[in-house]
C-alpha cells in the first residue's frame, strides 16, 4: 500500500517544484527586466555626460535597437514592471520615458498621450489604477501577482543600489536637451496623438 502511493507523491514533489521554478524564474526576470532600465538610463545621462565635454562615444546598438523596435505601450509595460510592486503617476511615467532616450516632442500633448495608454491598460486588466486619497490622483502598477516577493535578492538589491549611487543621472536637469544622445524617433510604434 505504501509503494502504491509513491508514484503520486512523486509527482506532488515534481509539481511543487517545478512550481517553486516557475517563480523563481519569474521574479528572475523581473530582476532582468529592472536592471535594464536602469543601464538604459544611464547609458543615456552618460551619452550626455560625454557629449557635454566633447567625448565622443559609439551609440549603444543594444539600446537603439530597443527604442527602434518597442511601442510606447511595450516601454510603458517595461518602466511598470521595472517599479514593481510599487505604483507610479503618469508624470513619473513621463519622466522615466525620456530618460530612455525617447523623444516626446512628436506628441501634441505627451502626458495625455501616456494616460491615455495607461487608462486602455487598465480596462484591459493590464495594470491596476488606484487614486491617492489625499490629492485624488491615479496612480498605475502592474496587475497580478508580484513574483519577485518569491526570491530573495539581497544581491539584487545591492546592485541596484550600487546602480542608483554611482548612475549621474541626478544631474540630466541641468544638461541642456540637445546632448541627449540616441534618442528615439522612432521609438514607439503606433503613436497616439502625433504631430501631423
Amino acid at each position: 500500500m505504501v509503494f502504491g502511493m509513491a508514484p503520486s507523491t512523486d509527482y506532488q514533489k515534481a509539481y511543487e517544484s517545478a512550481k517553486q521554478e516557475l517563480a523563481d524564474l519569474l521574479a528572475k526576470q523581473q530582476e532582468v527586466e529592472r536592471r535594464m532600465v536602469l543601464v538604459r538610463q544611464s547609458l543615456q545621462t552618460l551619452a550626455s555626460l560625454c557629449a557635454s565635454e566633447g567625448v565622443q562615444v559609439d551609440p549603444s546598438a543594444e539600446a537603439s535597437y530597443l527604442l527602434e523596435r518597442s511601442s510606447l505601450a511595450d516601454e510603458i509595460r517595461t518602466i511598470l514592471n521595472a517599479a514593481s510592486p510599487g505604483s507610479l503617476r503618469p508624470n513619473q511615467v513621463k519622466c522615466a520615458l525620456e530618460r530612455l532616450g525617447h523623444d516626446l516632442t512628436e506628441y501634441q500633448n505627451p502626458q495625455a498621450t501616456i494616460h491615455m495608454v495607461l487608462k486602455r491598460m487598465a480596462e484591459s486588466g493590464e495594470v491596476q489604477e488606484n487614486t491617492i486619497p489625499q490629492d485624488g490622483k491615479k496612480t498605475y502598477r502592474i496587475a497580478g501577482p508580484n513574483p519577485a516577493a518569491s526570491l530573495t535578492t539581497e544581491q539584487g538589491e545591492k546592485d541596484e543600489k550600487s546602480m542608483d549611487a554611482r548612475s549621474p543621472h541626478v544631474l540630466r536637469s541641468s544638461l541642456p536637451d540637445r546632448h541627449a544622445g540616441g534618442r528615439g524617433r522612432r521609438g514607439s510604434r503606433g503613436r497616439l496623438g502625433r504631430r501631423g
